[in-house]
């Protein structure tokens, strides 16, 4: 007291308005207004307990400390501290009251240890807490080994906002494009709820890319990104055969709105559309493994109490082997529940169940190549209503037997009506496009019936259950062909007078309802088969999951009515094994020429002929749980998977076999090695599918990626050694191979 000095020992800790010190040893001095601090050097030679300084949250760790807590200036060894995600170490530290501290040695680095794998370190360096650090010459650092790399002066800013700023590229050599700068752009941090990257690819010899990513957020709201790209790819002199320029895009979209902005409807959009040539073309690509593309913008709306359900849609599909384009602008859908037409009644008659439904689908669709997608829009777009009034009621016979019958009503409206008439003079079909109103209407009529018969077997040890269920339906239309319906007619032909019938509306949106009177009996029978073990706490073991024989018979044909008889048999034969396998049997003979005639096989002693088998085994193994439940044990947690696919058709006189083997997986070397692959063979073609190897080692706050496809179009190989950190994202070395090099890429 006399000195007004206070000295604490052993975890002492000292706490003043928003400061807060633990250390070994703490000295107060009120004279002097000052704290000092310091750690404990223990029997091992260790520094215990060292300080920690914490003041406005934010913690220094040190050897010693000294603070005056009046003027909050202060002296600091051996620092560190931490900053977002990185971290800053300093030998001696001058603390100002202004947030700012200058360090004499200091080191930057992203590595967490109290001996950092890397840092970059400079003599001086200003830290200016929560906005930047910055330093003059400066070196990178690696295992306490300096590198070639050297910096003038270096800046790392801080900022926990976003902040606009420059992103570097990486730089290469292609043979096929030259030299190359890849991801030069810059980054606008806009606020909090948008952002925008714009990149650029650009290469010696003519080739570049342009692009634009944003994202959008609005909390409780809605979310998305945009991403935008378009290319420039030249191969080769104009001068050379194999000269090309592909001018190539890519546009992508994807938005969601929180289900809690509007519960009762909803909008949603995933757009992504390119040119048939553009991930050929731009091997950042990810899609480069996808043939087709799709999109689909939506709202959706329902009402409250009501069973009504609202939908319009925006579609788009594209085959980029085939360069075909579908756009559907726009889909309207309106639905409503099933509506009962009876009050409900103790007593189950015909009428007890019956109910009515209703639904609108409105399309107007355009399926062109790409390269004339609009070209005559007139004639290629195609558009229509269509509704459809099922009424339908169910009951059983002697409590067993369901049955459904049903009453399907459909009219399609359409703005087009083509006519065909035979031209005399140029011996042709004119073919008479008028536009209006024209209404296509037709119905059918079905009946169901099904049930289920059980049997069981019960042995000393076993017990097995088997369930069939038969059912069979009943389905007849008129011939719509005749011409009272206004749907079909006749035109000839040829020059002797051959007739041919044709529909009005052939072609169009929602097609027409088939030629000829239909009557058609449709059967199946399914098979369920399971043993239970009673001295296993009658374990249930599936036998066969699903065996089921199916076909129909129309009675309405006048010849071939019976259809091919289908045969589908699956079953999982345990957790990691399970098969599949569908046969179609015709029942008919072939005349000699292969084609099929009215006469059945069992005339013959053969129940038909093999036209279609396919046979699919599905293989997964893993010891993932084992290494899981043995942790103390060695254990290489792996899992692999395996496709087998055999494919059979014999539809006349000549056999096609498809056979393939696929196969993927993943290896855990150790918790830091990590090894992905996948690959196949066809058979048939006798290659090699799609291979690729996915390497990865965990470096702390480092990572190691190596991928590489051995061959195929697709054949590379990219190996990168890179930072975690995203604020050193571009600390990396790099080396890739692709289908345009002749040579290695290497960026530093």
């Amino acid at each position: 007291l006399e000195n007004n000095l206070i000295k604490l020992y052993n975890q002492a800790q000292v706490t003043y308005n928003s400061l807060k010190l633990n250390a070994y040893y703490i000295t107060i001095n009120f004279n002097e207004n000052t704290l000092f601090a310091k750690g404990k050097i223990d029997s091992s030679n260790t520094l215990i307990q060292k300080p920690i300084f914490i003041e406005n949250g934010k913690e220094y760790k040190s050897e010693t400390i000294k603070y005056n807590f009046k003027t909050e200036k202060g002296i600091i060894t051996k620092l560190l501290t931490k900053e977002g995600e990185s971290y800053l170490h300093g030998d001696v530290v001058k603390k100002e009251k202004n947030k700012t501290q200058y360090l004499s040695k200091g080191l930057y680095t992203t590595c967490d240890h109290d001996n950092p794998h890397f840092y970059i370190k400079a003599n001086k360096v200003k830290f200016i807490e929560g906005e930047k650090i910055i330093s003059g010459p400066a070196n990178l650092i690696i295992e306490d080994i300096p590198t070639p790399l050297l910096l003038p002066f270096a800046v790392f800013p801080i900022i926990n906002k976003r902040s606009s700023g420059v992103l570097l590229p990486s730089y290469g050599n292609s043979a096929v494009l030259g030299y190359n700068l890849k991801d030069l752009g810059y980054y606008f941090g806009i606020n909090d709820y948008i952002d925008l990257k714009l990149t650029s690819d650009i290469f010696t010899r003519g080739s570049f890319r342009v692009g634009a990513h944003s994202n959008y957020k609005k909390r409780y709201k809605y979310q998305g990104s945009i991403n935008i790209n378009f290319s420039k790819t030249k191969i080769g002199e104009e001068y050379r055969n194999d000269y090309s320029i592909n001018n190539d895009f890519n546009i992508k979209w994807s938005h969601q709105e929180d289900p809690k902005l509007r519960p009762k409807s909803r909008f949603s959009a995933t757009v992504n559309i390119a040119s048939s040539s553009y991930s050929q073309n731009n091997l950042y690509s990810t899609d480069y493994l996808q043939n087709s593309l799709s999109s689909n913008i939506s709202w959706n709306k329902k009402w409250e109490g009501k069973p009504y359900n609202f939908s319009l849609n925006m579609r788009h599909s594209q085959n980029t082997l085939t360069k075909q384009v579908d756009l559907t602008i726009p889909e309207v859908n309106f639905t409503t529940g099933r509506l009962k037409l009876t009050e409900d009644s103790k007593k189950a008659t015909i009428l007890t169940n019956l109910g009515v439904s209703y639904s609108l689908n409105s399309r107007t669709i355009l399926s062109r190549p790409d390269s004339l997608l609009f070209d005559n829009l007139n004639n290629n777009i195609k558009s229509g209503v269509k509704h459809t009034i099922p009424l339908s009621t169910s009951f059983s016979i002697l409590n067993h037997i369901n049955i459904s019958p049903s009453i399907n009503y459909i009219e399609r409206w359409y703005f087009r009506k083509k006519t065909q008439e035979w031209d005399n003079n140029s011996n042709e079909i004119i073919v008479d496009t008028t536009s209006g109103f024209f209404q296509v209407r037709d119905f059918n009529l079905s009946i169901n019936a099904s049930t289920k018969i059980y049997g069981l077997l019960e042995l000393e040890k076993y017990a097995f259950r088997h369930v069939i269920t038969p059912s069979f339906s009943l389905s007849y239309h008129p011939d719509f062909a005749n011409e009272k319906w206004g749907i079909y007619s006749t035109v000839q032909s040829d020059t002797i007078g051959s007739e041919n019938t044709y529909s009005y509306f052939n072609g169009l949106i929602y097609g027409v309802p088939r030629v000829g009177k239909y009557g058609n009996i449709s059967f199946s029978l399914r098979n369920n088969l399971e043993m239970k073990l009673k001295e296993k706490e009658n374990k249930k073991i599936k036998i066969i999951e699903d065996f089921t024989i199916s076909g129909n018979y129309n009675i309405a044909a006048d010849s071939l009515n019976l259809s091919p008889i289908y045969l589908t048999l699956r079953n999982k034969i345990s957790k990691n094994l399970d098969f599949q396998m569908s046969t179609t049997i015709d029942p008919y003979k072939l005349d000699e020429n292969g084609v099929k005639t009215n006469e059945f096989s069992i005339r013959d002693g053969n129940i038909g002929r093999l036209t279609y088998s396919n046979f699919n085994l599905n293989m997964k193994f893993s010891n993932t749980e084992n290494a899981n439940k043995n942790k103390n044990d060695f254990h290489i947690p792996w899992d692999i998977n395996l496709y087998y696919n055999i494919n059979y058709r014999k539809p006349s006189t000549e056999v096609e076999i498809i056979q393939s083997l696929n196969f993927d997986g993943e290896i855990s070397l150790t918790k830091k090695w990590n090894l992905k692959f996948r690959s196949g063979y066809d058979f048939k073609n006798k290659d090699f599918t799609f291979t690729s190897l996915d390497l990865y080692r965990d470096l702390h706050c480092w990572e190691m990626m190596f991928n590489w496809i051995p061959f195929g179009n697709r054949k590379s190989y990219n190996f990168i050694i890179r930072v975690k950190s995203n604020i050193l994202k571009d600390l990396k070395l790099e080396k890739k191979k692709n289908i345009f090099d002749s040579n290695y890429l290497s960026n530093f």
